[in-house]
Parts: structure tokens; sequence; C-alpha cells
């Protein structure tokens, strides 16, 4: 800052006022900071609702696969007795396969659209944050 004085006596008073300014203005400490602009929380938070909807597809396909196991545990206890019929056993597989193949398709199907759903979410999120 630069304050300028006049040694005339007309304009003494000016001058003593100009200096107690300058001095009060010294002790003044600025501190600088950079505006941040906080951004909408809308598509992170349709983000997360895609991202739970994915674990709950996932924690269904776990269900799904503890189900296949306990139907191969039946075909493996099935096959440990030696009365089952063989025209029984192979009802039991082929249902067991058409299950397993319905089950794989359905979750397939269900993953696919969950992925592309958390996709385009994902393109929404980076074109809003550009």
């Amino acid at each position: 800052m630069v304050c300028t004085v006049t040694p005339a006596t007309l304009h003494f008073n000016e001058t003593v006022s100009t200096l107690e300014f300058a001095s009060r203005a010294k002790s003044i400490v600025q501190h600088a900071y950079v505006n941040e602009v906080k951004e909408s929380k809308v598509p992170v938070k349709q983000y997360e609702m895609v991202k739970e909807k994915l674990n709950k597809l996932e924690d269904t396909v776990e269900v799904k696969d503890a189900r296949i196991n306990e139907l191969l545990q039946m075909v493996v206890k099935m096959e440990n007795q030696q009365e089952v019929n063989p025209d029984e056993k192979s009802e039991a597989l082929q249902r067991m396969a058409d299950e397993m193949l319905a089950e794989k398709e359905s979750r397939i199907k269900r993953i696919e659209s969950a992925s592309s759903e958390m996709e385009l979410k994902n393109q929404e999120l980076i074109a809003y944050l550009k």
C-alpha cells in the first residue's frame, strides 16, 4: 500500500489521518483461499442406488447357488442309494440341469440389465461432472 502525504501545514490533519490509516492497514492479515463449488449429490445417489441393486442381485444369485448345491447333494445321496431307479435318477438329473440352465440364463439377463443401467448412470455422472 502506498500513502502519499504532504509537508504543507495547511493539510496537516489529512496527513495525520492518512498515517494513522496506514498504521491500521499494516496490521491487517489477509488469508486467501479458493472458492469451491459444491456439486449436487443427485447423480452420486443414483449411482449408489444402482450399486445397491447390483449387490442385492448378487445376493440373490448366491441364494440360487445354494439351491443348486442342495440339488447336487440330493443327486449324490440318490447315487449312494442302490434302490434308486435309473429312470428316477435320470429324471432328477434332467430336472436339475434344466433348473441350472434356466437360472443361468436368468442370471445373465439380470446382470446384463444391471450392468447396462450402471454404465448409463456412470455416463450421466461423467457428463454431469464435466
